[in-house]
């Protein structure tokens, strides 16, 4: 937590924070019922590369291959692993639109 705003709640008066904690509540609630998606993750020990429906194995292997390709000549490791992982709806909805296609996006990864 930021010191800024924890310094905030720290100034509030009782009736702020019984509303911030009502919203709080409401929120995680609202997360802990939320739909997880299974992705498939292409990443190494260092970064995530894609993340794909579930249904686009296929397209995790491909994207894979090519990561390999551009690592092959360089030293260390060149291990790359596609693991599936669920995640929270909306958290899904932003990893598949930030690894979208650059066709599709203009300037997408993998």
């Amino acid at each position: 937590m930021e010191r800024g705003l924890k310094a905030q709640i720290d100034e509030m008066v009782l009736d702020d924070l019984k509303l911030v904690d009502e919203w709080v509540t409401s929120a995680i609630k609202k997360r802990k019922d939320e739909k997880k998606i299974p992705l498939w993750v292409v990443s190494d020990s260092w970064m995530n590369y894609a993340a794909v429906p579930e249904d686009q194995y296929e397209k995790a292997v491909d994207i894979a291959r090519t990561v390999l390709d551009r690592k092959k000549d360089r030293p260390g490791n060149i291990e790359i692993e596609i693991t599936r992982h669920r995640f929270l709806e909306s958290d899904a909805a932003e990893m598949l639109e930030l690894w979208q296609e650059p066709a599709n996006k203009g300037g997408g990864k993998a």
